[in-house]
């Protein structure tokens, strides 16, 4: 059962999902922090003001809430939305990643979820920088400095730092998603065996098959470390990136090209898949298994972004998903 509430000005709370047209979309990408929610509504049913409160429900149980920042066709954001709309001041001298989260959080006077903690510090001054690209700054960090990648989201009204699952599956702490809740009336079935045919690319856009890392002193640029792979050169050319650290951080972050390296030397393998009458909300980041052996493809991916196509009164969800290959051996 799909439920959409209102939270109007008075603080009433409204049940609008008779009202809600077809085509309401709920969606979201790894390379955001927010979900988005955009839906429309028959005219001049409900008053629905801009900072209204918006509420959806699967099985009675919440999967979205966000404010209306856009009416006409409206457009509700989750609490995320402020990442990017705060500046602030920050002084970070030597501080812990969880604990630099917590305070960056404690700024919007948001709640703390999940903090998991990382191996990384973080030194640096930040003048009239929004909330998020700080965010968004550290988690890079992380990934270059440690190889791994992590996540920052809102659910059920708090803020949560983890590591992505891809992380927990590639070192074999987490097993990747083989079903994902199908139904139609009341037939119930795995939806991964009822996706349209995909849409399948490779790019190398996005790849480096060459690390360089300096560090400054004085006014001059030292190398430091470097790692490439000569195979990978002759076959698509160089692709190069050139890495800065500091000075004091030469003697700890010594692999840093090769953890840059062993991220970004590859092509990417995406496909675009359709699920119809999907029945749970699967998130950015996910990982889940494919075995379609009659189309070739076969292996492990990760949800990078999302759109669910939601038609309340019928109570049927489709889902749109760009996933990624990930490098994987069981």
């Amino acid at each position: 059962m799909i439920e959409v509430l209102l939270v109007n000005t008075e603080d009433k709370i409204l049940d609008i999902t008779d009202l809600v047209k077809r085509g309401m979309t709920l969606s979201k990408s790894l390379s955001e922090f927010a979900w988005e929610l955009e839906f429309d509504i028959v005219k001049d049913s409900v008053k629905i003001d801009i900072g209204n409160l918006v509420i959806l429900k699967l099985d009675n149980k919440e999967i979205f809430s966000g404010v209306i920042i856009k009416d006409n066709k409206f457009k509700a954001m989750d609490y995320s939305f402020y990442l990017n709309q705060n500046k602030e001041t920050f002084q970070f001298v030597d501080v812990k990643v969880e604990v630099c989260i917590r305070e960056l959080v404690n700024v919007l006077g948001g709640e703390v979820g999940t903090i998991e903690g990382t191996n990384t510090n973080i030194d640096k001054f930040y003048f009239g920088i929004s909330i998020g690209s700080i965010i968004k700054e550290i988690i890079d960090n992380i990934k270059a400095l440690e190889g791994k990648e992590y996540g920052f989201y809102y659910e059920l009204g708090r803020f949560h730092f983890k590591a992505r699952d891809k992380v927990k599956v590639l070192s074999n702490e987490l097993k990747p998603t083989t079903y994902i809740k199908g139904i139609n009336k009341d037939f119930k079935f795995n939806a991964l065996n009822y996706i349209k045919l995909p849409v399948y690319s490779r790019s190398m856009e996005n790849m480096k098959n060459s690390i360089k890392v300096y560090t400054q002193k004085g006014n001059n640029y030292i190398q430091v470390g470097e790692s490439k792979d000569n195979k990978s050169i002759k076959r698509y050319g160089l692709l190069q990136d050139v890495i800065s650290i500091k000075e004091s951080e030469v003697g700890i972050n010594k692999n840093k090209a090769e953890n840059i390296l062993k991220l970004s030397n590859k092509l990417s393998e995406n496909l675009t898949v359709e699920i119809p009458f999907i029945a749970e909300i699967i998130n950015p980041g996910r990982v889940i298994k494919l075995n379609y052996q009659e189309l070739d493809i076969t292996g492990i991916f990760e949800v990078k972004s999302v759109v669910y196509t939601i038609a309340a009164k019928d109570m049927r969800i489709m889902a749109k998903m760009d996933l990624e290959r990930l490098n994987y051996e069981e």
